[in-house]
């Protein structure tokens, strides 16, 4: 019976060893196989992660700039918006003057007498009264003649004249003394003076000429050096005193000449300038 039970146990022994190994096999195999299972998840991961990582690298990188960054970026809109704005500028003064011009040109096809077109150059400092226009004595300017704009809107006279350049005495300048007439029921002729400002001063009208306000106020051509009919405002504001010799009235000149680059510069001499 003993013997028997030796050689029991001997044969266990012997299958317990083939499934130990067995069994070992197994778990060898399945520890390899998870390993490179997990290994390709772990890489998938990795991936994935680097990516998210990148994507969101960029997205900072385009969202959080630098201050310098920044100021560049300020510093480009302010030069592009400076430079629409000085284009827009020229362009508007581009019109400006092609209206100015056309309107020039449709008021000298009226006239039979010389006429030459002036640009302004230069506008008097505070306290003077003067314009510099670009043409002069070569160009056929010579002193006391009428500046206009617009259809014949008289603004001043020619004065200090050089080779290509004059000064024009604006008609607000108190030196300024215009002979002119009011266009109401009476032709009624006086002189317009300059005060300094916007407003003209018109003294010497008798109380029986009957004039009012918004009466035309146009050159009367009585010294000879302007043109007659030119305009040179209307009446603001008629003042009459029973104390004093003569009426008087404050008169509007219709346009500002500071708003003007173009100008022309009329000879009533002259029928036309020599080409």
């Amino acid at each position: 019976m003993a013997t028997f039970k030796l050689k029991i146990s001997s044969d266990i022994r012997k299958r317990i060893r083939i499934v130990v190994v067995f069994v070992l096999v197994i778990i060898t195999f399945l520890i390899i196989n998870r390993w490179a299972i997990g290994s390709k998840i772990t890489q998938r991961i990795q991936s994935s992660l680097s990516a998210v990582a990148s994507s969101i690298g960029k997205l900072y990188e385009n969202t959080f700039t630098t201050k310098d960054d920044l100021r560049r970026e300020v510093e480009r809109y302010k030069q592009l918006s400076a430079e629409l704005t000085v284009n827009q500028s020229y362009i508007d003064q581009l019109e400006h003057d092609v209206e100015e011009l056309q309107v020039l040109i449709d008021y000298q096809n009226t006239l039979s007498y010389t006429m030459l077109h002036a640009r302004i150059l230069a506008r008097s400092i505070e306290g003077e009264n003067t314009i510099l226009i670009d043409q002069g004595s070569e160009e056929g300017v010579r002193p006391g003649l009428a500046v206009v704009i617009e259809n014949g809107h008289m603004i001043g006279y020619t004065k200090n004249i050089r080779a290509h350049t004059s000064i024009v005495v604006l008609l607000d300048d108190p030196s300024s003394k215009i002979p002119v007439a009011i266009l109401g029921e009476t032709k009624t002729i006086g002189l317009v003076e300059g005060q300094g400002g916007f407003l003209l001063h018109m003294g010497f009208i008798p109380h029986s000429e009957e004039i009012e306000k918004n009466d035309v106020v146009v050159t009367s051509g009585l010294d000879g050096s302007f043109p007659s009919g030119l305009v040179i405002g209307v009446v603001n504001e008629v003042i009459q005193e029973e104390t004093a010799s003569f009426q008087e009235a404050l008169i509007e000149p219709l346009f500002d000449v500071r708003f003007y680059r173009n100008v022309l510069v009329l000879d009533p001499l002259k029928e036309t300038y020599a080409e």
